[in-house]
């Protein structure tokens, strides 16, 4: 998640699966002109690629989800908004029940060098609330790298301000 603004009063932070997003949508395209192209050539075989455009649209309608969470002090709410090329969903919390913002991590076992699985740790931030009820994830998938604690970093500085 990037951090879109912060002033006193607010802090937005955004995740733009733009990389993702454009993968799908060549991948889209490319399998889609194959496809086309092999049909308007008379050959059968270009089923196969409007097949391959049709799995890779839905690869983006369900993976592709862009998020924004706003912490905002004068109206009291943390508010995370989900939208996807489906659906839009809201969700809104007391800012007062957060007690600290943390990362929640999962071992990821990837391809395998020399005869190994490689295992590299993926992330993804968390709120933990006042109440003790169980740390909820601001967004749905981990990834790698220290995006994840620079943004519970930069929640906990603002909540602490």
């Amino acid at each position: 998640m990037k951090i879109a603004h912060n002033t006193p009063d607010q802090l937005i932070l955004d995740d733009r699966p733009w990389l993702l997003g454009g993968l799908l949508v060549l991948l889209i395209v490319i399998f889609a002109g194959f496809g086309l192209q092999a049909l308007f050539a008379g050959r059968g075989a270009g089923l196969l690629g409007l097949v391959g455009a049709a799995f890779w649209g839905v690869a983006l309608v369900v993976f592709v989800r862009r998020t924004t969470v706003t912490f905002d002090r004068p109206t009291g709410q943390i508010t995370r908004h989900v939208k996807s090329l489906r659906r839009a969903t809201t969700t809104l919390w007391p800012l007062a029940s957060v007690s600290k913002a943390d990362i929640e991590t999962r071992l990821s076992r990837n391809s395998r060098q020399a005869g190994r699985a490689r295992i590299t740790p993926m992330h993804r931030p968390v709120l933990h609330w006042t109440d003790g009820g169980p740390a909820t994830p601001l967004i749905e998938v981990y990834v790698n790298g220290d995006g994840a604690g620079q943004t519970a970093a930069a929640i906990n500085t603002w909540i602490s301000r």
